[in-house]
């Protein structure tokens, strides 16, 4: 397992680097959760793409993505905002020892408070 750690703080307009991280042998999937405790701004966007090396990093193909707004979720029974927010990929190749990831989260319309892990297992 590995993890990629996003500290907690109020993230402006832009672009948040995931740094490049070699993917363990017999990973196969991904998980990224965020705190959303403080999600209130229905206007700001948060974009999420990771890319997928299998040769080191010398070439990078997408390795999935996907969007949140800023405001709360309110899914479930009780009808109460959720405190996070996760995707979830899978890959193949677990025994490419070469695999790598990177990754960016664009916020767009507004800033956001937030922390969170991508979690590679």
């Amino acid at each position: 397992m590995a993890t990629i750690p996003i500290p907690s703080q109020v993230y402006p307009p832009g672009v948040i680097a995931l740094p490049q991280t070699p993917v363990p042998v017999g990973i196969d999937r991904a998980h990224l959760t965020l705190d959303a405790v403080q999600w209130t701004d229905p206007q700001t966007l948060l974009s999420v793409q990771l890319w997928l090396s299998y040769d080191s990093g010398v070439t990078w193909l997408p390795g999935g993505g996907g969007t949140a707004r800023g405001e709360p979720d309110r899914r479930g029974k009780t009808g109460l905002p959720l405190t996070t927010v996760a995707f979830m990929w899978t890959w193949p190749e677990p025994d490419n020892p070469n695999r790598r990831v990177k990754g960016t989260l664009t916020l767009s319309g507004g800033s956001l408070q937030t922390s969170g892990v991508l979690t590679l297992e």
